[in-house]
């Protein structure tokens, strides 16, 4: 593109003539085709669009770049070594069938060669290029004369290849070359976006539907996150509880002391206590809660999950008069009774009938084997 700037001058005569300059902008059209890109590409991954269509229309924008190019983003399929089309809205349909039903071995992988060592492979001639050798079939019936490729990245590598397909030999240039490496940032950029907000979906999907309450504090004790299993277990719908600080639903939290085990929190990082949680019904129950202090944004928070553990404590309960009623049963039977390990016979408790007996105080008894007491041989010692 050129740029002709007019500068009249006047004749002698009386006449006017015009002074041209000419100057080649293309450079800085070029350059404001790439900012646009970058900007519209960018725009389209902060308002969430879906990651298909950011980077359809980041083929689009390099496609109107290069004239005569099929873009194409590929990605690394589940096996980690085979290349699948994630975009290639340009891409002629024979071709699209032919690298998505694998169709032609090797084809997708040496499009986007750059995948794999992680940075450009340029192909100026399919015809020539030794790394076609198996594939002029191929590159000749689906009217691949040039291929380029640069490596699209996530923060743990190379995850694809952006594809620049084009229908004669052919050499990036220098603008070429930065189109293919734009685009192809992009393209990283926009992958790890979603997987990150598919990762953070996931996350939020388990936690809500996680059996355990879950609820996310500030330093004041208001709630800013409770899950579905706190509403249900608490009886207070989640907006109610979002305006609501801990104090309001366990009774035996002052303010004062959810201060003291917040500084407690923040110190050991993580820390676990049982308290009683009230519902909005007003009954109470026990429950195990473990908290952890984290920081985020600048700002301070704690992670708490809440378990119900009436059960657990019923299971105690039932457990410890059942102890009782064997103790009282064991002290006051009137035949001598001792309990002794196994392994060795040694004696670990026995009742008054038969420190009477044998003549025995506790402190003689206890502790000795029924060996050393002369009750009876080793148990480890085979009878007969």
């Amino acid at each position: 593109m050129v740029r002709f700037p007019r500068h009249p001058a006047d004749r002698e005569d009386g006449s006017t003539r015009a002074l041209v300059f000419s100057s080649d902008i293309t450079g800085r059209k070029q350059t404001e085709n790439l900012l646009r890109m970058q900007s519209e590409i960018l725009e389209r991954i902060a308002v969430g669009a879906r990651l298909e269509e950011v980077l359809g229309r980041a083929c689009a924008l390099a496609e109107q770049q290069l004239p005569g190019a099929t873009c194409a983003v590929l990605v690394r399929g589940a096996d980690g070594e085979t290349l699948d089309v994630l975009a290639a809205p340009g891409l002629e349909r024979v071709l699209r069938e032919a690298l998505e039903t694998r169709g032609v071995a090797g084809l997708a992988e040496t499009l986007g060669a750059a995948a794999g060592p992680g940075e450009r492979v340029i192909v100026d001639d399919t015809a020539s290029d030794p790394r076609w050798d198996g594939l002029r079939g191929a590159a000749a019936r689906f009217g691949i004369g040039a291929c380029w490729s640069a490596p699209v990245l996530s923060e743990r590598g190379p995850v694809g290849a952006f594809v620049v397909i084009l229908p004669r030999p052919r050499r990036p240039g220098e603008h070429g070359g930065r189109v293919l490496d734009t685009a192809a940032h992009l393209a990283g950029i926009a992958i790890q976006r979603a997987r990150d907000d598919e990762r953070l979906r996931l996350t939020q999907f388990s936690i809500d539907r996680s059996s355990v309450s879950a609820f996310w504090l500030d330093p004041s004790g208001r709630f800013i996150y409770v899950n579905e299993e706190a509403c249900r277990a608490l009886g207070w719908h989640r907006d109610e509880l979002l305006s609501m600080r801990l104090t309001d639903i366990d009774p035996e939290l002052t303010a004062e002391r959810f201060s003291a085990q917040w500084q407690a929190v923040k110190i050991e990082k993580r820390v676990e206590v049982e308290t009683r949680h009230r519902a909005r019904d007003g009954r109470t129950f026990p429950v195990e809660l473990s908290a952890n202090y984290f920081e985020f944004g600048g700002r301070e928070y704690v992670c708490a999950f809440a378990r119900d553990i009436r059960k657990r404590k019923q299971v105690e309960e039932t457990l410890r008069e059942s102890e009782d009623r064997f103790s009282r049963a064991f002290r006051s039977s009137p035949l001598a009774m001792l309990i002794a390990r196994v392994e060795d016979g040694r004696l670990v408790d026995v009742n008054d009938e038969f420190l009477r007996g044998g003549g025995w105080s506790r402190e003689e008894a206890l502790g000795h084997t029924t060996e050393e007491l002369g009750l009876w041989g080793d148990p480890r010692t085979p009878s007969g």
